[in-house]
């Protein structure tokens, strides 16, 4: 295992019904110089039987006594990675076949990239695919407040699971997920990158796909780790300097946010009350528009009592 490019860790809790779907989907990856570190967080359904299912030397298999937190089993991957890189891995995702290959190639071909993403197609619980991003194969790179003002303004997010990171740059600026800013720390980790004078590259290929499921973080804490990150960034004294250099980020992001939760309420995977509770907490951590606030208030509740749809009926009707 020691002449291994790059640590692939896998981290995992409870999650015996996708862990063998993303560990073979390692497995089967075109670049072969890795160790698979699978991190089990002391699960207690049947992930260690899953995991000795598989005959490969490249797999080390490590049970926590206890669990740790996920956070925690996520620094515990960074504080051991001694490769090249290393990639943090979801046990519900599952990788396509060039995504090492490729990511790999392209940090060996540009040594001021510090961390490389890329794009990925969105699968649900049964492996169906619900979305697709519209790739055209380009890298995006960002640097100092670029990433910042771009996940603001532009909604630039970075696929956890997809980065590969440079050892060595990680080691040396000593970067770690937060503890303090809960499940959006990923995201906080990558501005840490940059703000440490690293690059961020996001590969515009679809290279995985990311499971959406209700059993997820983002899923089931929707509201509160968007909460939870943006009181984190009002907290220190770099980022909240950056909030207020970017009012206009902040309002569009308000914006995207509240178009969501529209969204949700139509599909029926929010209600009314949990919406106009999600609007008061982040109106509580970001700006946003006197107009926006009444506006989003009045939507809400027209689509409760659908009082502007009447009014717009008996118009027309008239």
């Amino acid at each position: 295992m020691d002449k291994a490019v790059i640590d692939i860790f896998l981290v995992t809790y409870n999650r015996e019904n996708y862990l063998r779907e993303s560990i073979a989907s390692i497995l089967k990856q075109t670049y072969k110089e890795f160790n698979l570190i699978i991190l089990d967080n002391c699960s207690t359904d049947h992930t260690t039987q899953v995991v000795n299912s598989f005959f490969d030397s490249r797999i080390k298999y490590i049970r926590h006594e206890k669990n740790i937190g996920g956070l925690e089993n996520i620094n515990y991957a960074i504080k051991h990675a001694t490769a090249k890189y290393f990639m943090i891995f979801h046990d519900d995702d599952i990788m396509y076949e060039t995504l090492v290959e490729k990511e790999v190639e392209i940090l060996e071909n540009d040594h001021a990239i510090s961390a490389i993403s890329c794009k990925s197609d969105c699968i649900d619980k049964n492996d169906k695919k619900i979305s697709s991003y519209k790739w055209n194969g380009g890298i995006q790179k960002y640097k100092g407040e670029q990433l910042f003002n771009a996940y603001l303004s532009e909604r630039c997010f970075v696929l956890f699971p997809s980065i590969i990171y440079r050892t060595a740059f990680m080691k040396k600026n000593s970067i770690y997920l937060r503890s303090n800013v809960g499940p959006s720390a990923d995201i906080y980790m990558c501005f840490d990158i940059a703000q440490k004078g690293g690059v961020i590259a996001i590969y515009e290929q679809n290279l995985m796909a990311y499971r959406k499921h209700q059993r997820q973080d983002s899923s089931q804490h929707r509201v509160d780790m968007i909460v939870q990150l943006f009181k984190a960034l009002n907290k220190d004294g770099f980022y909240s300097e950056l909030l207020k250099k970017n009012i206009a980020g902040q309002k569009s992001y308000y914006k995207w946010l509240m178009h969501n939760e529209i969204c949700m309420i139509q599909v029926g995977t929010t209600n009314c009350e949990n919406s106009l509770i999600a609007q008061e907490k982040y109106e509580k951590v970001m700006r946003y528009s006197t107009w926006d606030h009444i506006k989003y208030k009045m939507i809400i509740f027209d689509e409760k009592y659908f009082i502007l749809s009447k009014i717009a009926y008996r118009i027309l009707k008239k």
